[in-house]
């Protein structure tokens, strides 16, 4: 049970205006107790966590900690696996922190994983994600010219904007194991049903991002 604990600062809390380490979710423990007085059982569920923090946080705050922590604690061979060795991401924009000290987070976070019997094939797993994640967040976005006849000022679909971002997009399509191709039409189309009917619609830049 405590050795949970790490593991759920470093994926639920982040750092805040007002607070170096604020919880961004609540918890419920429950314990269960045999007529001994033993513990045999122990169970924690999360809600209301604080999802939107991934992509958009204030100009003092960062994101959950460990996004920022894999960045500066993952060795030189998973950097470079990651694509995380040169890259700066946009979702890590934000206040402050020692580098040395994300670094220890995440040597926290790694003994909590094996403490509790997360092997290290698992643990590269939850690397990659984060990782994906960093990198989607680097996919920048424009609008295609509004349809001819639509309002003034209306934007058309989203469209991936430039080089880098379509380099972000492939890395992170990789790290998910899924086509490049259909991970992109997943950020700026969506699928909706219509009575009996299924429709695609663009996303404009905004709301794809």
């Amino acid at each position: 049970l405590l050795r949970s604990n790490p593991l759920l600062e470093a994926f639920g809390c982040a750092h805040t205006e007002h607070n170096a380490n604020s919880s961004r979710y609540g918890k419920f423990v429950e314990l269960r107790f045999n007529n001994l007085g033993r513990m045999t059982e122990a169970r924690i569920t999360t809600y209301l966590l604080e999802k939107s923090r991934v992509v958009s946080h204030g100009p003092r705050e960062r994101s959950f900690t460990a996004m920022h922590t894999v960045v500066a604690g993952c060795t030189a061979a998973e950097a470079k696996a990651l694509g995380l060795q040169s890259a700066s991401f946009a979702y890590l924009a934000g206040g402050a922190r020692a580098a040395s000290d994300d670094k220890a987070v995440h040597a926290e976070v790694r003994a909590a994983f094996s403490g509790l019997g997360v092997g290290d094939a698992e643990q590269a797993q939850v690397w990659e994600l984060i990782a994906a994640v960093l990198h989607c967040g680097n996919v920048q976005l424009a609008s295609e010219p509004a349809a001819g006849g639509s309002p003034s000022g209306s934007d058309g679909g989203a469209r991936i904007d430039g080089d880098a971002a379509k380099r972000a997009l492939t890395q992170a399509s990789q790290l998910l194991g899924v086509d490049a191709g259909q991970l992109e039409d997943a950020m700026l189309l969506q699928r909706m049903r219509a009575g009996t009917e299924w429709i695609t619609r663009s996303h404009t830049a905004a709301e794809a991002a």
